[in-house]
């Protein structure tokens, strides 16, 4: 099975526990949600620059097709739980969306699926993505 993008992105995204805490709190102007706000922009900023490179070392184009994911988490430990450290997902797709790896972050353009697998890697934390395309999987 061959994918049409690998990427990997170091260290570990944010969980979805430390995204609750912040979306609870107030920022500068006392309104609730603006400092989720500046960690949503900050992630999704980190996940696209550090695929730069690499989405155009594989060709730079844009997958038209509804697709879908391998998603390997590799970990320091394990005191969170998969599915708080999976949240990460929302600043991957928002990524390759700004990007232009995929036009869409929506139901179109992602609902082949999503597969995840957490690891653990003490010295080298991780994640690694694994984009398939619809002609691919339908086969």
């Amino acid at each position: 099975m061959e994918a049409r993008y690998k990427f990997i992105i170091q260290g570990e995204l944010p969980n979805l526990n430390t995204e609750i805490e912040a979306a609870k709190q107030r920022g500068r102007t006392g309104r609730v949600g603006h400092i989720y706000a500046a960690h949503k922009k900050q992630w999704t900023s980190y996940v696209r620059m550090s695929l730069v490179r690499q989405f155009s070392m594989q060709g730079g184009n844009t997958i038209e097709d509804n697709c879908g994911f391998i998603i390997k988490w590799y970990v320091k430990n394990k005191k969170k739980d998969p599915d708080n450290i999976e949240f990460g997902i929302k600043y991957i797709l928002d990524g390759l969306q700004q990007l232009k790896v995929i036009p869409n972050d929506g139901f179109c353009n992602t609902s082949l699926g999503k597969i995840h697998k957490v690891y653990i890697d003490k010295e080298k934390p991780r994640v690694e993505v694994y984009i398939f395309e619809y002609d691919f999987i339908s086969k």
